[in-house]
């Protein structure tokens, strides 16, 4: 019985862990999939580039760039 419990509690860990690295690699995977286009094609028509951590657009990049879809409306 008591290694029924180990047991239990390492697909426990396991799970836990899976977990985790889901919820902390499915936001880069979406950034990558859908929203890096966007800031590519912002880079390109206005000549700027991100100025965030790690090459991201800060919240004033993000912020010009919906602007930028709202005015071509």
């Amino acid at each position: 019985m008591l290694r029924a419990i180990r047991r239990h509690q390492w697909y426990g860990v396991i799970g836990t862990i899976i977990f985790w690295a889901v919820l902390i690699i499915t936001p880069f995977y979406l950034y990558q999939q859908y929203l890096q286009p966007f800031v590519e094609k912002f880079q390109i028509t206005t000549g700027t580039s991100t100025s965030g951590p790690f090459g991201l657009p800060t919240s004033a990049d993000l912020q010009k760039l919906i602007n930028s879809f709202k005015a071509g409306q």
